[in-house]
């Protein structure tokens, strides 16, 4: 690989980049190459940017995207930046790799002069009334028609939601999700007063991490792409999913941080939303020695799309996308690929076929031509899936800290290895979901193994969608008596709990399922409930023995075979 300055194509720090000057030097050095960046501060203006119109998974469909660094059907490129910042402004995407090969991304980080969230100080509370201190010069803002309205670099976005951490950087007990809409009036130029419902007031001394904007953009976005690194990383900011990939095979993803920048004042904000999420990926994704604190989501959401049959011509269908924030795929199929039919309130299996064309007709709806004729039984309103996008994964050696709503988010019929973390998270520590309902992300898991991780007291200390356990199988099923077990083949095993009242493990339409030679250390109670550790519905197969408990009544111990 032959290695090349950007300083000889005039890329240098401490001036604005445009998408211009970094396309003609990509252009100019070819496959093969690595491009070192001399170390400094690299400014990217929202103003100076490509414009694309990508489909971006559990994103707002907008007609445009910024990106400001674009690598297009590109072939065996290394990008180092020597440990540079990388600061850009606007609502923009950082990074777009699209239809490339053999791409590298590293040694960076990644961050806005005006970050995307905020964060402010409680001062004082009660159940209807916040006094909040908000550092003006870090969090530009201002109050009009009762609203608190962030502004940055040709933007400008009104409060929706806050979430509030303690002292300890950590989402206060309980707190998830309830604090909301308000209004506002400025007291001074750092201090806003929010009157609403708090039904548990924040306390004083404590932080609110506070949202605004849509989910439009990426922080690193990447679509039909094959065998992508991504390096080194420091994530602080992001217009959306930090990491969005999509439609690709093999990504490897290592030391990543997506964590708030201390260095600029910010204690407990991040990413806009999820820390990495792979959609419709193949091949083998494998996450290693990364850290993720203080996202508006998941630090992880790995997962298909299920899509419904609206109508059936022969050998074809005509199909939907369903869930507004993921359409538009028109890499969703192509020939060769596998797709599994299943039946919605049940989410059992009817059979397969393989695709011999896919057109895409409009941003909801495609029509697919198969190979043979279609499964007996398929029938309007019942679910496909895209089994050849489906990944295995690799997620070790990871720190998983304190963020709104859940840890990981795993669903793929594929092996899973989750092995040697630290789980810190607010919600369930993973989750293993799926569904042609709701969501519409599918993927059974069938070959799945959790070891040696350890899962702190403040996991499952809040409660949002589908957390029900520590770890948690909810597959969305409308009629789980009729579902034949959906996710499958799970081990469990050589991990460590501490938990205060929390159920440890919740499992639905699950079967063939192993829960063994775990340490399970009750330390101290968030309330006087008594919890059993474990949950089983509609599940078969289970084998829970070998664990050692510590602090537990042993009326709540349920081991045995189920």
């Amino acid at each position: 690989m032959k290695k090349v300055l950007a300083s000889d194509f005039g890329v240098l720090p401490g001036q604005k980049c445009s998408i211009r000057s970094i396309s003609e030097m990509l252009k100019a050095v070819g496959s093969g190459s690595e491009i070192i960046f001399e170390q400094g501060t690299y400014r990217f203006d929202v103003t100076n940017t490509a414009k694309r119109s990508y489909p971006m998974s559990n994103t707002y469909p907008t007609p445009e995207r910024s990106v400001g660094i674009l690598l297009d059907g590109m072939r065996d490129i290394t990008l180092d930046f020597s440990g540079s910042e990388l600061i850009f402004n606007g609502w923009q995407t950082p990074f777009a790799i699209d239809g490339c090969k053999k791409i590298r991304l590293k040694n960076f980080s990644i961050d806005w002069e005006i970050p995307t969230s905020a964060e402010g100080r409680v001062i004082a509370a009660d159940e209807k009334r916040i006094l909040l201190e908000i550092d003006n010069k870090l969090y530009p803002h201002y109050v009009k028609d009762q609203k608190l309205i962030f502004t940055g670099d040709g933007w400008e976005h009104s409060y929706w939601g806050a979430m509030e951490y303690g002292a300890d950087l950590h989402v206060r007990e309980d707190s998830g999700d309830k604090i909301w809409g308000a209004s506002f009036s400025a007291v001074d130029e750092n201090t806003v007063e929010m009157l609403g419902n708090f039904p548990l007031p924040p306390l004083a001394g404590n932080y609110l991490a506070l949202r605004f904007g849509p989910r439009t953009e990426a922080g690193v976005y990447c679509q039909d792409s094959e065998d992508i690194e991504f390096e080194n990383i420091n994530l602080y900011s992001s217009c959306g999913i930090c990491f969005l990939v999509q439609f690709t095979k093999n990504i490897t993803v290592s030391n990543v941080a997506v964590v708030p920048n201390s260095k600029r004042g910010r204690k407990i904000v991040s990413g806009h939303d999820d820390a990495l999420h792979f959609s419709n990926c193949s091949g083998k994704i494998k996450v290693s020695g990364c850290r993720f604190r203080g996202m508006f989501d998941d630090a992880m959401n790995v997962h298909g799309t299920s899509a419904v049959i609206k109508e059936i011509s022969g050998r074809k269908i005509k199909g939907a996308f369903c869930e507004h924030s993921s359409v538009a795929f028109d890499s969703y199929a192509k020939p060769g690929d596998i797709i599994l039919f299943s039946e919605r309130t049940s989410l059992n299996a009817i059979g397969e076929c393989a695709v011999k064309s896919y057109r895409l007709i409009n941003n909801t709806e495609f029509e697919i031509e198969f190979e043979t004729d279609l499964p007996e039984n398929v029938k309007v309103d019942d679910a496909i899936e895209n089994l050849t996008n489906t990944p295995e994964l690799i997620f070790e050696n990871n720190y998983v800290g304190s963020a709104r709503a859940r840890g990981i988010l795993v669903t793929t019929p594929r092996k899973v290895v989750i092995k040697n973390n630290v789980f810190d998270t607010s919600g369930t520590a993973i989750l293993m979901s799926g569904d042609a309902n709701g969501w519409f992300e599918s993927g059974a898991c069938k070959d799945m193994i959790i070891c040696d991780n350890y899962f702190t007291n403040h996991c499952l200390s809040s409660r949002y969608q589908f957390c029900e356990g520590v770890i948690s199988f909810y597959p969305v099923i409308g009629d789980p008596e009729a579902c034949k077990g959906y996710h499958e083949n799970i081990t469990i095993t050589r991990n460590c709990f501490e938990i205060k009242s929390q159920r440890v493990l919740y499992a639905t339409c699950v079967k063939n399922l192993s829960f063994t030679d775990n340490t399970i250390i009750q330390s101290k109670k968030y309330s006087d409930e008594e919890t059993s550790f474990v949950l089983l519905e509609h599940c078969s197969g289970i084998n829970i023995s070998g664990n050692k408990y510590f602090g537990f009544n042993e009326k709540y111990i349920k081991e045995g075979v189920y």
